[in-house]
């Protein structure tokens, strides 16, 4: 027997923190090009704020099912004595992350 699961594509929100510089946007709305192409409903946003901050009240507040992050590398001797963001926001979110 084969099964054949289809499920509704996902709503994407493509979020930046920061500036919104004009290249920042430029990149946003390309992937969010690509991504609707391929069938998925996405929007972009840019805020303001430190993002260990502002990216948890965002996650709250829009309700998200989950983050994806891109996994920066740093050096182990930064992250020690500064800690990672990725590692700031998989202890201050309350949803899944998936580091890409």
């Amino acid at each position: 027997m084969t099964w054949v699961l289809t499920a509704k594509p996902a709503d994407l929100q493509l979020l930046h923190v920061g500036d919104a510089s004009g290249t920042i946007k430029a990149t946003l709305q390309q992937a969010a090009s690509d991504l609707s192409t391929a069938g998925f409903a996405v929007s972009t946003q840019v805020i303001q704020g430190d993002p260990r901050l502002a990216i948890p009240e965002h996650v709250v507040l829009q309700r998200f099912d989950l983050l994806a992050l891109e996994s920066f590398r740093s050096s182990r001797l930064k992250s020690m004595i500064l800690g990672s963001l990725t590692s700031d926001l998989a202890r201050a979110c309350q949803v899944p992350i998936l580091l890409c």
